[in-house]
């Protein structure tokens, strides 16, 4: 699962995030938009979204912090992961 987080370092959503994926050991790339226009370029590509924290999971972006929903979706996409390798 390829996991992205477009965040902001003084957004206490996105530190909940950050935490959230952490808590539940999954690896994550961290793109502090703040300080880095180009990973904001792509946040606001892949979101349409100028608010942190954005969420990419494999290509699919998640706005905000729900945690119910950002743990229903890691649930799925946990799923369709072992799915995958078990078909092969």
């Amino acid at each position: 699962m390829k996991v992205i987080v477009y965040c902001r370092n003084d957004d206490p959503y996105s530190q909940m995030l950050k935490n959230l994926l952490s808590m539940n050991e999954i690896l994550f790339e961290n793109k502090e938009v703040a300080r880095d226009q180009a990973a904001f370029n792509e946040m606001h590509e892949l979101s349409g979204q100028n608010k942190t924290p954005v969420l990419v999971i494999n290509g699919h972006a998640y706005s905000g912090f729900d945690r119910e929903m950002i743990k229903d979706i890691l649930q799925k996409e946990k799923e369709l992961e072992e799915r995958s390798s078990n078909d092969t």
